[in-house]
């Protein structure tokens, strides 16, 4: 599993096989939490696109039957 967490101990961290740390600084408008949140979200996406890239059929498969779970969750 890979974790994007930030530095401290964490049960997240400690399940993780691989972290990815991130660290922010809060100002008073907290530009930094969204260009950290921008930044996660890019690495998030390439992590993805890079595991559907190694087994591109189960992937597929994966993201129909999540598709059909959520839709689903919206009819409840």
């Amino acid at each position: 599993m890979i974790a994007i967490t930030s530095l401290t101990d964490s049960p997240l961290r400690r399940l993780a096989d691989y972290t990815l740390d991130t660290v922010s600084g809060e100002t008073e408008w907290r530009s930094s939490s969204m260009s950290t949140r921008t930044a996660q979200n890019s690495v998030t996406d390439l992590l993805f696109v890079g595991m559907v890239q190694l087994n591109d059929v189960e992937s597929l498969r994966m993201i129909e039957r999540s598709s059909e779970l959520i839709n689903l969750l919206g009819r409840s």
